[in-house]
């Protein structure tokens, strides 16, 4: 597979892939503070142990309070449903050019009280979850790997998001290849105290190298 993108950064080749196998799925880490639910044929999401699909549709309806809302803020979500999966919070699409056939308003969005004490800050953690569904739904999940970094590994995988944005895999790389340099300068600095000890030769002495 070829790299999307190669970056030079201080004699190293920064490449950038796509992670084709994140091995992961948003909310399915078991956090039940913050998490997705959607009741979709096409799109299936649960989180039993806390909620159920027959309690969420009583949500919906609004007939009655549920249990789950002395403990959670509760948004509802929409889904565009053709040839994919794209989320938004809220209850409409804020452009449909399927006019309503292909969207979906069985999903929502739980957010802890006890973390998120106000409605607004839990409005803003229930759209950063759907911002990484979607991502995550799309493909946007990205890998780096640093040619002829062998001594330190020089791969990391499973940034979510655009690839170019701050702490992406792009910061990252450069944040190892940092680290990998400062520590190679202090073993060499190291070696000249040994070797200035030793009374080795200026000639003798090798100059820093980082590969």
């Amino acid at each position: 597979m070829e790299p999307i993108e190669t970056i030079e950064y201080k004699g190293f080749n920064i490449e950038i892939y796509p992670d084709e196998d994140p091995g992961y799925v948003p909310s399915e880490s078991g956090d039940c503070s913050l998490f997705l639910v959607h009741y979709h044929r096409d799109f299936h999401v649960t989180m039993d142990s806390v909620v159920t699909e027959d309690e969420i549709a009583e949500w919906y309806r609004g007939n009655k309070k549920i249990a789950q809302e002395k403990s959670y803020h509760i948004f509802p979500v929409t889904a565009l449903i053709h040839s994919g999966v794209h989320l938004q919070l809220g209850d409409r699409l804020e452009y449909d050019p399927y006019m309503g056939f292909d969207t979906s308003h069985v999903g929502a969005v739980l957010v802890e009280k006890k973390y998120w004490s106000t409605r607004k800050k839990a409005q803003e953690a229930a759209a950063s979850l759907i911002r990484e569904w979607n991502c995550y739904l799309s493909g946007q999940v990205y890998g780096y790997i640093i040619q002829d970094f062998d001594d330190l590994g020089g791969s990391c995988w499973g940034y979510v998001g655009d690839y170019e944005e701050e702490g992406g895999p792009i910061d990252a790389a450069k944040s190892e290849i940092d680290a990998f340099i400062k520590d190679k300068k202090a073993e060499h600095f190291q070696y000249l105290k040994n070797a200035i000890r030793g009374g080795v030769s200026l000639n003798y002495r090798k100059p820093f190298a980082v590969k």
